[in-house]
């Protein structure tokens, strides 16, 4: 499963089909055990279902606000959550498009402005500007 870390831990509910899975891959198994007294249902470990099922939520209102999403295209938008969650988290929100427009442009843009002085430049620009 190369999509997944080898180190990989699979919180769930406790359904036979996720124990099922994870076992079948040798992942970890975190299980929360439900208990009619609480309203906050988390395992041993601490991790609870909550963020799960927020992050579900999240993606059902983008693929609504998107009107449907192409299988083919599926891994680009939980990319595009996953990031607007990080962005949301650790950024403040008036640096957020800042940020954002910087990373995007990380993995195109290969230079600096202040490295554009030492470029070579096809005509001379000095004789351009000296009229």
């Amino acid at each position: 499963m190369e999509r997944f870390d080898e180190d990989c831990t699979i919180v769930s509910d406790g359904k036979q089909a996720i124990l099922e899975f994870a076992s079948n891959n040798q992942f970890q198994k975190d299980t929360i055990q439900p208990k009619p007294n609480r309203k906050n249902y988390a395992s041993q470990n601490g991790n609870n279902l909550g963020e799960v099922n927020q992050m579900h939520q999240e993606f059902k209102q983008m693929i609504k606000h998107y009107h449907g999403v192409s299988i083919r295209h599926l891994q680009h938008y939980l990319d595009w959550l996953v990031f607007r969650k990080q962005m949301k988290y650790q950024i403040r929100a008036e640096a957020r498009k800042t940020k954002a427009y910087m990373l995007a442009m990380k993995g195109t843009v290969s230079f600096v402005t202040k490295d554009i002085c030492s470029f070579e430049l096809p005509i001379d620009v000095f004789t351009l500007y000296q009229n």
